[in-house]
């Protein structure tokens, strides 16, 4: 457990910029762990052996989000984020959003999502 407590948290934090609309999630887990999900991505056949290694952490991060990636081993309904982080992102990308990933091992991941501003705003004034 890396010596963390056994409840963990997580921040939400929402604001605008520009003309966008960002929400973060943060929790103080144990992060992402590169090797992990190197590792998983070679096995799964996501990524070639030969290109993982040369995989940036961000684009680890992304790995994720791909249908069935999963670093768990054993899928339960308390997985974790793997199990549902492809449906996330595809809705997120039809609302003409963005999302991307900030893990520091040992510290924490974030979550970062941006929509359009104009968006937010419709579907808060929508009936």
């Amino acid at each position: 457990m890396m010596g963390k407590p056994e409840n963990g948290q997580i921040c939400l934090r929402a604001y605008y910029e520009g003309t966008q609309v960002v929400i973060q999630v943060r929790d103080d887990g144990a992060g992402l762990d590169p090797e992990l999900l190197r590792s998983t991505a070679a096995r799964g056949g996501f990524v070639s052996e030969a290109d993982v290694m040369n995989l940036s952490d961000e684009e680890l991060y992304s790995l994720v989000f791909l249908p069935g990636f999963s670093t768990a081993k054993e899928i339960s309904e308390i997985s974790g984020r793997g199990v549902v982080m492809d449906i996330v992102k595809s809705t997120v990308y039809k609302m003409k959003g963005a999302v991307s990933v900030n893990s520091t091992p040992g510290k924490g991941t974030i979550f970062t999502v941006r929509l359009p501003i104009t968006l937010a705003i419709m579907s808060v004034l929508a009936p």
